[in-house]
């Protein structure tokens, strides 16, 4: 998996949270909102799930993704996650694993509602967002970004902590000591 990077966290450390909420079958529509060069994609491929659309909003990143694993038959488009071109009810389960963070800590918190508003309005009833975030201001956040947009709240199913790893701390630092 070289060139690849999951500084928050990898398919294993997420597999049972998937297995209690959304375990793999191969019809589960899967959107990685920002999939940067996570390999979590192909290790949830690997795992069971096969439709699985990828978007980030660098080309360059979606581009050295679909070369590495085009040959798994996701779907890898640039996109911008605050107005996604997906038809509402898309989705059985939403995957945001550091882009929510990313929007918030550049000052961009109506970005991050504009996200979650979006990931609100292409899951179909009754999808899972499954959101791996280190900021305590996530809930609220969220909760403001669909309640603009469609009136609703989500439903916290459950909230797990864990260890940082010394990329996302390193990260965190930084970007605390450049404002973003």
């Amino acid at each position: 998996m070289e060139g690849t990077l999951d500084w928050y966290a990898t398919y294993e450390e997420l597999e049972c949270v998937f297995c209690d909420y959304r375990p793999p079958k191969a019809d589960t529509h899967v959107l990685m909102v920002g999939c940067g060069n996570s390999a979590l994609s192909s290790e949830m491929h690997e795992a069971g799930f096969r439709r699985i659309s990828n978007i980030d909003i660098s080309a360059a990143a979606v581009a050295k993704m679909q070369l590495s694993f085009g040959q798994l038959g996701m779907e890898w488009q640039v996109m911008d996650a605050t107005a996604m071109t997906f038809p509402h009810d898309s989705f059985d389960l939403a995957v945001d694993k550091g882009t929510v963070d990313a929007m918030m800590s550049g000052g961009g918190d109506d970005a991050a509602m504009a996200l979650s508003a979006e990931v609100w309005r292409t899951l179909r009833p009754g999808g899972i967002f499954v959101l791996v975030s280190h900021s305590g201001q996530r809930q609220a956040m969220l909760n403001e970004g669909v309640c603009k947009a469609h009136n609703v709240c989500w439903e916290m199913l459950e909230l797990r902590r864990c260890r940082l790893s010394p990329q996302a701390t390193l990260i965190n630092i930084l970007r605390s000591k450049l404002h973003g």
